[in-house]
């Protein structure tokens, strides 16, 4: 991955949001909210067999429609704010994603609210491990960025100080501590009423053509 498409991944993390019409995000926001629907229905709903077979409909139409996954893959690297759009965190267009606003801080840090549905469920009630860990290597990145110089994971700490909760809104926040040469370490939390609930110590390489302060 180039340096220019770092930038453009994490720049267009933070900048996505937009009052312009997006067919693809809105397509991808109702999916998101029948994914929600379908976990929080049961088995014995009436009408449920019709409601599935309408859905299989849907998907059937739109799959004729859409373009082959390897030609898709390379329109969202070609124009297309560098696949933050499709991201599984912070992308509109990615109905797997909440998806997570990062708001850039004047101390080089960045900050995000989520409230994590069923969908994101581990242990009875509360968010799973995984997807926690995935919102802060994400969180942790998008900081590096904001703070000058972009990377990719080489390393990531995950401490679970206490169990996340769903549907609570959640506080992330992450930052750079520290860069050498091409090493970046940064940190990050998820916090929920001020307390931490999961923090993220994070190890980043930076393309060689992209560090910008401290290169060796």
């Amino acid at each position: 991955m180039t340096t220019e498409s770092l930038d453009a991944l994490f720049a267009a993390a933070v900048e996505q949001q937009s009052d312009t019409p997006d067919a693809v995000a809105d397509a991808a926001d109702a999916v998101r909210r029948t994914l929600t629907a379908v976990l929080r229905t049961r088995r014995d709903l009436p009408g449920l067999t019709d409601i599935a077979a309408r859905v299989h409909a849907l998907a059937d139409d739109l799959g004729k429609r859409a373009e082959p996954a390897r030609d898709r893959v390379e329109r969202m690297w070609n124009g297309e704010s560098g696949g933050a759009r499709h991201s599984p965190v912070s992308g509109t267009r990615n109905a797997a994603a909440l998806p997570v606003f990062w708001e850039r801080r004047e101390d080089g840090s960045v900050e995000g609210r989520a409230t994590f549905t069923v969908a994101y469920q581990g242990p009875a009630g509360f968010v799973h491990g995984g997807v926690s860990a995935l919102i802060l290597d994400v969180g942790l990145a998008v900081a590096n960025r904001h703070a000058g110089t972009a990377g990719m994971t080489a390393g990531l700490t995950i401490r679970y100080h206490r169990p996340t909760p769903l549907y609570r809104e959640l506080e992330i926040a992450a930052w750079r501590e520290s860069i050498e040469g091409r090493k970046i370490r940064s940190r990050g939390e998820i916090r929920v009423d001020g307390e931490v609930c999961v923090s993220a110590e994070g190890l980043f390489v930076a393309p060689r053509s992209g560090v910008s302060d401290g290169d060796n």
